[in-house]
C-alpha cells in the first residue's frame, strides 16, 4: 500500500501561509530565493524627470467578473491599455491588464513604478508594478463584504526591496 503525501495548497494562513510558499512546490521557489519580490513598501521615492505617467484607456464595459479562491477581479475586454514609458517597464510597454473593480480608476496619473513579482505563487519575477499615488478607499463595509467573498485577509506581507528603484512618475 502506498502513501500520498498531503497535499496543501497556498494561502495566507496556516500551512500555506505565504513563509511556507516556496516549500509546497519547486515552482515556487521564487517566493523565497527571488530577489524582485511583490509587494514592497514604498516610503519615498525620487521623480524621475522627463517620464510622463501613465495613461489609462478604459474602453467599453467589464466582460466578466472572475472570483477565485483567493481574489474577485473585473476583467475588461483587449482595447483596456496601459501605456508607460518608465525604465521599470523596460522601456515602452503596451499591455493588457486586469482591473480590480472599475470604481478604482485613478485620480490622478502620479503614480510609483518598480520591477517586481506577482504576489502569489509562483512569484515569477519580471511584473512591471505601477503604483497609483492617489490612494483609493473604500467603505468599511465594502471591506467586510470583499473579505468574506474571498475568505479572509488575502495580502502577501512586504518584501524587501533588495536594492531595487522606486520612480515617481507625473
Amino acid at each position: 500500500m502506498s502513501e500520498q503525501a498531503e497535499t496543501i495548497e497556498w494561502g495566507y494562513a496556516g500551512a500555506g501561509a505565504p513563509e511556507r510558499w516556496a516549500d509546497l512546490s519547486a515552482d515556487y521557489a521564487a517566493c523565497a530565493e527571488g530577489a524582485s519580490q511583490s509587494p514592497i513598501d514604498i516610503v519615498e521615492a525620487p521623480a524621475l524627470a522627463g517620464t510622463p505617467p501613465p495613461s489609462f484607456d478604459y474602453g467599453g464595459r467589464s466582460t466578466e467578473i472572475a472570483r477565485s479562491r483567493h481574489s474577485v477581479q473585473t476583467h475588461f475586454d483587449e482595447r483596456n491599455t496601459l501605456r508607460s514609458a518608465a525604465p521599470a517597464a523596460r522601456g515602452d510597454v503596451e499591455q493588457n491588464f486586469e482591473l480590480v473593480g472599475r470604481d478604482f480608476q485613478p485620480g490622478g496619473a502620479s503614480c510609483y513604478a518598480y520591477d517586481g513579482s506577482l504576489t502569489t505563487p509562483p512569484c515569477a519575477e519580471g511584473v512591471a508594478w505601477f503604483v497609483m499615488r492617489e490612494r483609493r478607499t473604500v467603505s468599511s463595509e465594502q471591506l467586510a463584504a470583499l473579505s468574506e467573498i474571498v475568505g479572509g485577509e488575502n495580502n502577501r506581507p512586504v518584501q524587501p526591496l533588495n536594492g531595487r528603484s522606486v520612480a515617481l512618475l507625473w
